[in-house]
């Protein structure tokens, strides 16, 4: 069992979420899919600066990718469920927050998929050795 923030985060994240979203635990590409696709991307480690000494914080990027197709169905529907992430985040406890959330549409070679980005700090703290 792995205890990166990435796998814990996941594991948190994984029963908040529609049944039908897929969590994609690394940097892998989403290919073609049928069900929206979250991407969690870890990109920053920093002490944290607002904690003593071995609290750190991260910095997520988390990436939310609908389906091809009928782009005005998956707008309306991905609009409502990428709401739902936010709340399922903030439910998460105070160690996570999230900034903002911006759409976008990956061009036609890549698929034309629409997407959310989005940018979660999660903060923890040095594990305490055992002996």
């Amino acid at each position: 069992m792995s205890t990166s923030v990435r796998s814990q985060f996941a594991e948190a994240l994984t029963p908040l979420l529609p049944a039908t979203w897929k969590i994609l635990n690394s940097e892998k590409g989403v290919g073609n899919h049928q069900h929206p696709i979250v991407r969690l991307s870890q990109r920053k480690i920093e002490r944290h600066p607002n904690a003593p000494l071995g609290a750190r914080q991260t910095t997520f990027t988390v990436t939310v990718t609908a389906p091809s197709g009928d782009l005005e169905h998956w707008e309306d529907e991905l609009d409502d469920e990428v709401n739902t992430l936010t709340w399922a985040i903030e439910t998460l406890g105070s160690d996570f927050s999230w900034s903002s959330a911006e759409k976008g549409i990956l061009p036609a070679e890549e698929g034309g998929n629409l997407f959310y980005e989005m940018t979660v700090l999660i903060s923890t703290a040095r594990p305490v050795p055992t002996n």
